[in-house]
């Protein structure tokens, strides 16, 4: 896949896997409670217009709180929905997704031991969709709702590390189709 880059984003491609390197204390978020926009993690894009599904397996090596690679449509730095792996707060393994409309929220969902999990990100019109699965055939949902961003979006990875010292992270099996999925909450 060829991307465009967002924030001097630094990758490589191994093996039919992508390498992102996430920089230090970067991050894509909106503070709920000051209205601070944070857009400095590393982002490769892809331009999407209608609906799509983005999947990849992403793994990580849970060094620093919030560290995570993750799945991201952008409209703009203070609307977007994004699906992580990230290590929370709660010392946990965990799919977690964020969605900005000037701020951001936080759902933590499915914890696991595992060092990867596979992730979907999905668009039908308004309604944006993330699952994940243990083995790449059989997805679950772990979000869905409705928010109105443009028809052409920027979809595609991001490494973050808002507060560690940075790190990389690996996505393989990365599928971008832009096709209308009929059953946006079942993922399959």
């Amino acid at each position: 896949m060829k991307f465009e880059t967002m924030n001097d984003a630094s990758y490589t491609q191994k093996d039919g896997a992508i390498i992102l390197h996430a920089n230090a204390k970067s991050d894509f978020v909106v503070s709920a409670t000051n209205k601070k926009v944070v857009a400095s993690a590393a982002f490769l894009y892809q331009w999407v217009k209608g609906d799509f599904v983005l999947q990849a397996k992403v793994s990580q090596r849970f060094l620093s709180t919030y560290d995570a690679p993750a799945l991201m449509a952008m409209e703009s730095e203070t609307r977007w929905a994004k699906a992580c792996f990230e290590y929370t707060d709660l010392n946990t393994r965990a799919v977690v997704s964020v969605m900005t409309n000037t701020t951001s929220d936080d759902c933590n969902g499915v914890e696991t031991d595992g060092d990867s999990i596979w992730l979907q990100l999905c668009r039908r019109d308004q309604i944006f969709a993330v699952h994940y699965s243990l083995d790449g055939s059989h997805w679950r949902m772990h979000r869905i709702l409705r928010m109105e961003m443009e028809e052409e979006l920027k979809v595609g990875l991001v490494a973050q590390s808002p507060l560690g010292d940075g790190g990389d992270f690996v996505f393989e099996e990365v599928s971008l189709k832009l096709e209308r999925k009929e059953d946006i909450r079942g993922g399959n």
